[in-house]
């Protein structure tokens, strides 16, 4: 009888936390049934059994939660976003808090048709007042991201909007900063991209330029599958 209680008490714990009981627990379960067979104390089976019952359900419990509400993406994802890759040619690029620069993978790019200085000024209207780091990521290159998370636009409670009279849109090969950025990307990413430079919402563009150059920035943006997107900052 001894050896029967004891192979029920077995099956009953390994059905319940699904694992083999401790060698320790089934010594002490055998020494209790054959030491005392008239007198068998039930306790330890029973809380054995009932901290395997608390046990299975909290792991049931953590299961079913993992399967209802999976984790937030704290990126986005996708073919709008291939990874980049390490330059192909010479220079060196500073890029915020110490991030290694890559180039934008070309996967998807095209050249822009006709003028499109408004849907870049408008996508960097929304990188500067955008209210979250995911939605400040959706609108750059994965090569960019280093760039977006330095700048913190979502933290800035005043970010505003850059009037067009405080931007200057061009083609990217006009910029003086994009001989750097084709000789480590290439010649096609510079030529299928276009610059925005600004000083800050409050500056005209005509004063940025010759009053404080040295608060200027140039971003560049290429168009992936019809959708803007920053990919580098510079100086």
């Amino acid at each position: 009888m001894a050896d029967e209680l004891e192979s029920r008490l077995r099956r009953l714990l390994v059905s319940l936390v699904a694992t083999e009981p401790s060698p320790g627990l089934v010594e002490r379960v055998r020494g209790r049934v054959r030491g005392s067979p008239t007198k068998l104390n039930w306790r330890p089976f029973a809380a054995a059994a009932g901290t395997a019952v608390i046990v299975a359900a909290a792991l049931a419990g953590s299961s079913q939660l993992f399967r209802t509400t999976p984790p937030t993406p704290n990126q986005p994802q996708g073919a709008l976003y291939p990874s980049p890759h390490q330059p192909t040619g010479p220079g060196s690029i500073p890029f915020p808090a110490g991030a290694p620069f890559t180039c934008p993978s070309l996967a998807g790019v095209s050249p822009a048709i006709g003028d499109p200085s408004a849907a870049v000024w408008a996508t960097f209207n929304a990188l500067v007042t955008a209210r979250s780091e995911l939605a400040d990521l959706k609108l750059a290159d994965r090569a960019a991201w280093p760039v977006v998370r330095a700048n913190r636009w979502w933290q800035q409670k005043s970010g505003r909007a850059y009037p067009m009279s405080a931007v200057l849109v061009a083609p990217a090969v006009t910029s003086p900063y994009s001989a750097p950025l084709e000789s480590s990307c290439g010649r096609r990413s510079v030529s299928d991209s276009w610059a925005l430079s600004t000083c800050s919402p409050t500056i005209s563009i005509a004063q940025c330029v010759t009053r404080h150059p040295a608060v200027e920035g140039t971003y560049f943006f290429l168009r992936r599958y019809s959708t803007w997107l920053l990919w580098a900052e510079y100086p």
